[in-house]
């Protein structure tokens, strides 16, 4: 830790150094007089100055990570609130139209299906029940809520779009 603080000052031009006297016979401790040292003690500073910019890296790592975490948990709370979960209309509208359009959306169907023991036939999301509807919604939502499909169900344009078409 000396050596360390010591590096410091004399890098920052606090300290100076001194050659020592070699006519006396004494010699200063830890090779301090000898040439070559403060090149020592310049490799030593610069070892540690990398080992605290990895420690830095580290922790800028571990902060960037936690704020994506804090960002998807944020990003699940908007869709909740976004989605009324007790219009049943409107779930199955979205399993629906995911199920046409989202092949990520299908895969995470059938593998919900397959986990809770339902029939995993596209057919199937007409007869399952509102609250597993709900579920399989809640929990895969938060993936396709920037589809275009999605984006449809969501702001009604989907009704929309159909009733200009029964009108023309």
């Amino acid at each position: 830790a000396r050596i360390a603080g010591l590096s410091a000052l004399i890098s920052s031009g606090v300290a100076k150094t001194t050659a020592s006297s070699t006519s006396t016979g004494t010699s200063a401790p830890f090779g301090q007089g000898k040439p070559g040292t403060a090149a020592a003690l310049a490799a030593a500073e610069a070892a540690n100055s990398q080992i605290a910019q990895a420690q830095d890296q580290k922790a800028l790592q571990a902060k960037r990570v936690e704020a994506a975490k804090l960002a998807a948990n944020l990003s699940k709370e908007f869709v909740r609130k976004q989605i009324d979960f007790q219009d049943e209309r409107l779930l199955r509208q979205l399993v629906k139209k995911g199920l046409k359009y989202d092949i990520s959306w299908q895969k995470a169907y059938q593998e919900f299906c397959k986990d809770n023991r339902l029939s995993p036939a596209f057919e199937g999301a007409k007869t399952m029940p509102k609250d597993m509807i709900a579920t399989f919604v809640e929990q895969n939502i938060a993936n396709s809520i920037n589809q275009p499909w999605a984006q449809k169900v969501l702001s009604g344009k989907d009704k929309k779009e159909k009733k200009d078409k029964k009108d023309k």
